[in-house]
């Protein structure tokens, strides 16, 4: 029996590719009407616009709008957002949620590079109705398909694409005639997979594993030029990491074999290294290759303790990039003020908060924000590269506000920043519409090196409750 005879009226909630196609879909299908669409992407906007479909670039307008237009349908596609009871319980019929996997496994996050890192065989995509519970409501429609051997996340989740946009028409034909079977999940097979979760040792590669295990990581954790919230394949090297794409097995004769991390072969395209069994080549690199690597090199190999402690910092730090990715994207600079002006009217006595103060004012009262250095306080940090040793921090004070409580807010500010610890250092090669900005101040708790003096125009040096002022080149 069909769940209307009529035209259906439904709304859409999400992002990316995959929302634009299904609109495309539906904008086609007489049976289905769009009237609403939440969104922050400009080309679906503009797609709504050419079609005169309302769109929604916040969730609270979005709501209201909903409030006052009955409708049948929702669509949840690759939305992050949680959607409230209110909202679920206004269509007539239910909301459907697009989920990457077969569920109930791999409900959650990064199920495509889980899956691969887990050497699933079939994989596949669920249509399901949205219950409270995330990922775990009724089943309408699943496709699946098998993993090939040399799958990435990348080429893994165009799978995902590709059968999602062959079924949805098959999902809207379903729900219109009322041919579905609504399959209730059995949650005792559920996996669930949160977004703060790191793979083991936040990607980075020990050379005591196989050649076999090593390449499987590689693979899962290359998203090409997609959004990846995982982490990026890491290869440490001094304080820094080197950020492989691609990678290759070459077997080894047993007396050619080198100990594990040994640096076999380089040059400006590949490094080959020498793993628990076989050799290793990898190339396609995020990171220069730096100068200083050559063969017989010794790569740094971790210990049962430094593994254990690397995966629990990093689930905890994984919980903070949300944080630090708005942060990220709202560094602000010094406004165009009199260097000589700031030389006369800073006192090397100073504490911290009275510099950022008088800085503040010199940049006529406008926001700015630091690079505060926290390996001091949190040497752990800094280890090898991994998670950043400077966290940005705006000062943005209330014009006129007495010297007293803006002292204690820019404390307030710094503190606040430092309990979201940091973020890992790969953030910026994760996220493509994130781009490196350094700010023009640093904030540093040990000796200001040349490197320092060259990046940011002010330079502030802190110990012992005294602040001693740089500027740079």
């Amino acid at each position: 029996m069909p769940i209307s005879p009529d035209t259906l009226f439904c709304c859409l909630i999400g992002e990316g590719p995959l929302l634009k196609s299904c609109i495309e879909i539906l904008l086609n299908n007489s049976k289905i009407k769009i009237i609403a669409v939440a969104t922050k992407a400009p080309e679906i906007f503009n797609l709504c616009g050419e079609n005169g479909i309302p769109a929604f670039d916040q969730m609270n307008s979005f709501y209201a709008y909903m409030a006052r237009h009955p409708f049948d349908l929702g669509f949840s596609i690759n939305n992050d957002h949680i959607l409230l009871q209110d909202i679920l319980d206004k269509p007539r019929y239910f909301f459907v949620n697009y989920h990457n996997s077969l569920l109930p496994r791999y409900a959650g996050s990064n199920a495509t590079a889980w899956a691969i890192l887990n050497q699933e065989k079939i994989h596949g995509i669920s249509w399901h109705v949205i219950e409270q519970k995330v990922d775990a409501g009724n089943i309408l429609l699943q496709k699946s398909f098998p993993i090939s051997a040399e799958e990435t996340e990348w080429s893994l989740s165009i799978k995902c694409y590709q059968t999602a946009i062959t079924s949805f028409p098959e999902l809207l034909e379903i729900l219109k005639n009322g041919s579905f079977i609504s399959q209730k999940q059995n949650l005792a097979d559920r996996t669930y997979y949160r977004k703060h979760l790191k793979p083991h040792c936040n990607g980075v590669i020990d050379f005591n594993d196989t050649a076999a295990e090593i390449a499987l990581l590689v693979r899962a954790l290359h998203y090409g030029n997609y959004e990846n919230t995982l982490c990026c394949p890491k290869i440490l090297f001094e304080q820094q990491a080197i950020v492989p794409q691609k990678v290759r097995i070459e077997p080894v004769l047993p007396h050619l074999y080198k100990s594990p991390g040994t640096l076999l072969e380089i040059n400006k395209d590949a490094i080959k290294v020498a793993t628990k069994d076989q050799n290793i080549i990898f190339s396609h690199f995020k990171t220069p290759l730096s100068l200083e690597l050559y063969p017989q090199y010794q790569f740094p190999l971790l210990t049962v303790e430094e593994k254990e402690k690397l995966q629990r910092y990093s689930n905890i730090i994984g919980k903070e990039e949300k944080y630090w990715l708005n942060a990220l994207q709202n560094i602000k600079p010094l406004a165009n003020c009199d260097i000589s002006e700031m030389i006369s009217s800073f006192n090397t006595a100073s504490s911290l908060p009275l510099v950022l103060f008088n800085l503040y004012k010199i940049n006529n009262y406008q926001p700015y924000t630091i690079d505060y250095d926290i390996s001091y306080e949190a040497p752990a940090i800094a280890w090898h590269g991994i998670f950043s040793s400077y966290i940005p921090i705006n000062i943005q004070l209330q014009k006129g506000q007495a010297t007293e409580f803006a002292l204690l807010e820019i404390e307030r500010l710094i503190n606040q920043s430092k309990s979201h610890q940091t973020f890992c250092a790969d953030i910026f090669m994760r996220y493509p519409y994130l781009s490196p900005r350094t700010p023009d101040v640093l904030v540093t708790f040990s000796k200001v090196e040349t490197a320092a003096l060259q990046k940011y125009k002010i330079i502030i040096e802190v110990s012992a409750n005294k602040s001693t002022i740089y500027f740079g080149s």
